[in-house]
């Protein structure tokens, strides 16, 4: 388990909580558009010059700031490829700190062990695009029947939000796509439309498109609210 990036103090990753957000290594999907580059692999690691945290760092510093932090944001990378993700996830718990997870749902048995377990408390699981388009948004292969059984579990934890990128690439018909799936299955509760910021992408070449304007992203968010009892933007 590498833990390669630590914010002591976010106001924005968890939703009305003061947040520490820890930063796991490694990453199963390559997306063009992917704002954590540095996370995906050694060699990205390397070209960014991340460090190395380790779990007794990151535990002392959140037992010392109990009462200044309310919660702490598990994200990545990719999370839940991490073996020692539920123990780690215990011990922030135990602390009395909320705890949120962000994920992009390829490793369903893990979700499916922290519902269990019941030391998350809210979970942001990232949409990529439709499901036919999946692979192609990914540069990965996928069984998307992997991301539903990831859908069908989210939607059980106590607060939970799907999230979609509009990226270059993704259309309003996978909004509605997207927004029909979720609204059928019951996992309607939020969506949240994030902007696409061109100022670090794996795929360099995207760094010279202009980030989503703020029409783009209201119409996506008037063609999602059908489907939704929330949408949320997020922008810089």
């Amino acid at each position: 388990m590498l833990i390669r990036g630590f914010q002591k103090l976010s106001m924005i990753d968890y939703p009305g909580l003061a947040s520490s957000v820890v930063f796991f290594f490694g990453c199963n999907f390559r997306c063009s558009f992917c704002h954590n580059p540095e996370l995906l692999d050694e060699a990205t690691s390397v070209e960014y010059g991340l460090k190395t945290y380790t779990e007794e760092e990151i535990l002392n510093y959140l037992e010392e700031n109990l009462g200044f932090i309310d919660g702490v944001v598990v994200t990545g990378g990719e999370p839940t490829i991490n073996a020692g993700l539920p123990e780690f996830i215990r011990k922030v718990y135990e602390l009395g700190l909320k705890v949120k997870l962000d994920t992009n749902g390829t490793n369903f048995e893990m979700l499916q062990l922290l519902l269990e377990k019941k030391h998350v408390d809210f979970v942001a699981m990232d949409i990529k695009s439709c499901f036919e388009n999946y692979e192609k948004i990914t540069n990965s292969k996928i069984d998307t029947e992997v991301i539903k059984k990831s859908i069908d579990i989210v939607k059980r934890f106590p607060n939970y939000e799907f999230r979609i990128t509009i990226a270059p690439g993704i259309t309003k018909e996978d909004i509605t796509k997207i927004g029909e799936y979720l609204n059928n299955v019951g996992a309607n509760r939020t969506l949240a439309i994030q902007q696409f910021r061109p100022d670090k992408c794996l795929d360099k070449e995207l760094q010279e498109y202009p980030k989503t304007s703020d029409k783009i992203l209201e119409e996506f968010s008037a063609i999602a609210k059908p489907f939704f009892e929330k949408v949320v933007l997020r922008k810089e």
